[in-house]
């Protein structure tokens, strides 16, 4: 356990935690509904400092990111805790419910000392909500010349981000409907992930975004194509966009997504936005550049560079596209 930065004393031994726009007031002994910053005495603890939940090597497109550094691979770590509470969680385990998975307590050094790899994937869990073992981590990798990304669902005030950004290069942020009334069941706000979103391309780090697509919650075509259509307004259209399939987990027992739907609204979205794939449903879509040249062909986690630059270029118009 470790103090927690990005809190105040309101009164008494009551804290107001100030990392997430939940703002949660704390008394003495709770937690806030992350289920990991403890009101402590009168100081907010992060109980989840150092406590990894999962730690593996995985190919960087499974992030997903797709246009920073394709091909390489990463050392992914997670730990317990979420900001959020979506019925359909694919790590409630360790997100929601912290158990049936262990647990191992590490040092930031620890993580990094005998991998020798590209970089680290902040994921799994919600790393917003792991923030200061992350920021030690990451503050490390740059030091050791190593990439730092973090896969999120974006909720996290301006001045901690603002802070995070000098030390993460890259962000797959879930944005998960475009109504405050989708995020409200979800435990969330629109408002606040639009926010981190424009800070991010703001600040010029690397962006993709998730988009779960998940039948009866975000499937209505007309929001959809309102969102999409904000991304290329106010981040741009090169702004990478995943597509992803759902399927069944948690308390959400909805029908998966078929393919055929997932098709229909990568369509729509490749009306507005150049780069837009599908994932989680066995469909590979290759990079082609905006001019039509082929730059990456895609098979499952596979990757083959056959159009770009060594700068991640377009060889043929000579666009930028990827990071490499």
């Amino acid at each position: 356990m470790k103090e927690a930065m990005f809190y105040k004393k309101i009164e008494g031994k009551k804290l107001v935690c100030e990392l997430c726009p939940h703002r949660c007031i704390i008394e003495e002994g709770r937690v806030g509904r992350c289920g990991v910053r403890q009101n402590v005495g009168g100081t907010l603890i992060t109980k989840n400092y150092g406590i990894v939940s999962a730690l593996n090597i995985d190919p960087i497109e499974k992030k997903p990111f797709y246009h920073f550094y394709p091909g390489k691979e990463v050392l992914s770590i997670g730990s317990i805790g979420c900001n959020m509470s979506c019925a359909y969680c694919q790590n409630y385990e360790i997100a929601k419910e912290f158990k049936g998975i262990p647990t191992k307590e590490y040092t930031y050094e620890d993580i990094l000392r005998n991998f020798k790899g590209f970089g680290v994937a902040f994921t799994y869990n919600e790393p917003t909500v792991w923030y200061e073992f992350m920021v030690d981590v990451a503050h490390l990798a740059k030091c050791s010349s190593k990439k730092t990304m973090m896969i999120s669902n974006g909720l996290i005030e301006r001045e901690p981000l603002l802070e995070l950004t000098p030390c993460i290069d890259a962000f797959s942020i879930d944005l998960k409907g475009f109504t405050e009334e989708i995020y409200s069941k979800l435990g969330g706000t629109l408002e606040g992930v639009k926010d981190t979103l424009k800070v991010i391309v703001g600040r010029k780090k690397h962006l993709e975004i998730e988009f779960l697509l998940v039948p009866e919650l975000n499937d209505d075509r007309k929001t959809f194509i309102k969102m999409v259509k904000w991304i290329k307004d106010e981040l741009g259209s090169n702004v990478v966009l995943h597509i992803n399939g759902y399927y069944p987990s948690y308390k959400l027992k909805t029908p998966a997504t078929g393919k055929k739907l997932l098709i229909e609204f990568h369509e729509l979205a490749k009306k507005y936005l150049n780069y837009v794939y599908i994932g989680n449903a066995g469909i590979d879509i290759d990079t082609v550049c905006s001019c039509g040249n082929l730059l990456i062909q895609r098979d499952g986690w596979n990757v083959e560079m056959v159009g770009l630059s060594e700068d991640g270029s377009c060889n043929k118009c000579g666009e930028k596209v990827v990071e490499t």
